[in-house]
């Protein structure tokens, strides 16, 4: 499986979740190596040579990882460049339910036959577009580096589409003020970040402690919030009870007071049109409203006016390209970092 990197670190630890497991998950070996960062397919394709490290756990080769639970590496030695591919191998050496997945977008894995392959330079099998059981990837970064965790839902949306936060990555990286910031994408669609609980998955506040402020560094948040749930709950055919601008504020209320409370600061975002229907337009202009003037977060990124159409409030303008929303981010929002 392969995992993008923002800033580079002389070691890496990988953290694997069982956390949507109902039993047990046993990890044979595990294997940690840099892959050709021009290469999309990892099915055939090498990893760059003499990079390969065996994982360990607690200093053991393997690791069994109950139910509901997630478990560290221990740090491996291979040098991890900037904005590198990291090859994460896995033998699984039972029949086990890949429950804990994730949909990473363009980059995505392979699934051999039977056999420990996980060491090998190249892997040949099916093609897997999902990353299992690998929820982290972190580097030791230097003493002034920190983290900001990008907070959306669905990653095949445009609001959360995981190029821009990639974009934001290689920003950071070529600005000398910013190049110590590592940029975290916690977008999916599985286990949505709902900020309501509307039955539709795990509400935001219950994983912000597991996903975000968990996350090794964290200084920034930068919370996009999903419109999708506001429009759903419009609907006469759901029974839920209805997503208000105050319920919304409410909840960013309680975020960022548990932010503050660790020294994080918290972005906002404001909403961008959707192809969602007609009712759902009304919706998202009181979001923005509320996002704009209520004074919750500690700063805003205007993806609205970034993104919208000025003839036409309710589109995107003429070949929008997603990506293109980190062009327009202020970079100063994440300076300066605060002592360590």
């Amino acid at each position: 499986m392969i995992v993008r990197t923002s800033i580079g670190g002389r070691q890496v630890r990988i953290r694997l979740s069982n956390i949507y497991g109902k039993t047990p998950l046993r990890i044979g070996t595990a294997h940690v190596a840099l892959f050709p960062v021009d290469l999309d397919e990892p099915e055939g394709a090498p990893i760059v040579s003499g990079t390969d490290h065996t994982l360990l756990f607690g200093g053991m080769r393997s690791v069994t990882i109950p139910a509901g639970q997630s478990v560290l590496s221990d740090p491996a030695d291979p040098l991890i460049p900037p904005l590198a591919s990291v090859a994460v191998s896995l033998y699984v050496p039972e029949t086990t339910p890949a429950a804990t997945i994730h949909y990473p977008g363009r980059l995505a894995g392979v699934v051999s036959g039977a056999g420990d392959f996980s060491g090998q330079e190249a892997i040949y099998g099916a093609r897997f577009g999902t990353h299992a059981w690998v929820s982290s990837v972190d580097v030791l970064a230097p003493p002034d580096a920190g983290a900001v965790v990008v907070v959306s839902d669905e990653t095949s949306g445009v609001v959360s589409y995981p190029a821009w936060p990639a974009r934001l990555a290689m920003r950071m990286l070529s600005n000398p003020t910013t190049s110590h910031v590592a940029v975290v994408t916690q977008a999916d669609s599985s286990g949505r970040f709902s900020f309501v609980d509307s039955g539709r998955g795990v509400a935001a506040l219950e994983r912000f402690e597991r996903d975000v402020f968990g996350q090794s560094g964290v200084q920034w948040i930068v919370l996009t919030p999903y419109l999708p749930e506001i429009f759903y709950s419009t609907r006469p055919s759901n029974p839920s009870k209805g997503v208000s601008v105050d319920d919304l504020a409410k909840i960013f209320g309680e975020i960022v007071e548990r932010a503050h409370s660790r020294g994080i600061k918290v972005i906002g975002c404001t909403v961008m049109p959707t192809s969602l229907p007609k009712n759902g337009e009304e919706p998202r202009l009181a979001v923005n409203r509320m996002i704009r003037t209520a004074g919750v977060f500690d700063a805003l990124i205007d993806l609205d006016k970034i993104s919208t159409d000025p003839r036409h409030t309710e589109s995107l303008r003429s070949a929008f390209d997603a990506a293109r929303l980190a062009d327009d981010i202020d970079l100063s929002l994440f300076t300066p970092l605060a002592p360590r």
